[in-house]
């Protein structure tokens, strides 16, 4: 593993950015939509997670494409370029994993009620609360809704 080229390493970066930053995307606009359906009072205001889990994923792929520059520019990459690179594309994709799930997990909190997505003979069971907090990087989003 350590004699692989500093290219795979970099394409490894790129790749678990767009991956990793999606996965937290998709798993959050999830919880969002549901979110919005919930909150009909907050009418156009309920659709502010779902726009704030695209982003998400539009971090992935920015850093994707900068990572895609520094393969196609035709210059030999040293290994610790190569692993800078990949190092990069990691700490972007579960960044944006992390957040996506704290979102997912905020809005999912047992406050807000639940309603039945499913066919009347299967229910949804929530097999852990967790803790009533929010993450804090919902907290720009919450006091956004309360101002606009």
């Amino acid at each position: 593993i350590m004699t692989a080229s500093p290219e795979l390493w970099c394409s490894i970066g790129t790749a678990a950015a767009i991956f990793l930053s999606s996965a937290g995307s998709c798993w959050a606009s999830a919880q969002g939509g549901l979110f919005a359906m919930r909150q009909s009072n907050l009418r156009k205001l309920g659709f502010v997670p779902i726009i704030i889990s695209g982003v998400l994923a539009i971090y992935g792929m920015i850093i994707a494409v900068l990572l895609q520059g520094k393969l196609t520019a035709g210059e030999t990459m040293t290994k610790e370029q190569g692993y800078r690179y990949l190092a990069a594309g990691l700490a972007v994709g579960f960044a944006c994993l992390s957040s996506g799930l704290g979102i997912a997990k905020f809005l999912a909190d047992h406050t807000f009620p639940r309603i039945q997505t499913t066919a009347f003979y299967s229910s949804y069971l929530k097999i852990a609360e967790g803790c009533s907090h929010g993450c804090s990087f919902f907290v720009v989003v919450f006091f956004s809704i309360l101002f606009i």
